[in-house]
């Protein structure tokens, strides 16, 4: 895969930046109906993924890992908490 983000970029994301994009993503979709927030959500995934030319399939693969990875890690285990808690209080 020729790849315009180097999947160093991907390995070495700062994790904090990370989940505040997350927190950010998720109030901006929080005011949408809940159908609308997933097909927005998956067509910027999939549309973004195409931009910078990574495999969707790659991307959420790596992303699964890195979560589950990271759950020893008390500062994710914290970060994917608050988030899911906040998933559950704010979305409809």
């Amino acid at each position: 895969m020729n790849e315009l983000i180097s999947r160093d970029k991907f390995n070495f994301a700062n994790s904090e930046d990370t989940a505040v994009s997350t927190f950010y993503l998720i109030d901006r979709l929080q005011t949408l109906p809940e159908e609308h927030q997933v097909m927005a959500l998956s067509s910027l995934f999939l549309l973004i993924c195409k931009r910078y030319n990574v495999s969707p399939n790659w991307a959420l693969e790596h992303v699964d890992r890195v979560m589950k990875d990271h759950e020893d890690n008390r500062y994710w285990a914290r970060q994917w908490t608050a988030i899911e808690e906040y998933l559950e209080k704010e979305l409809p």
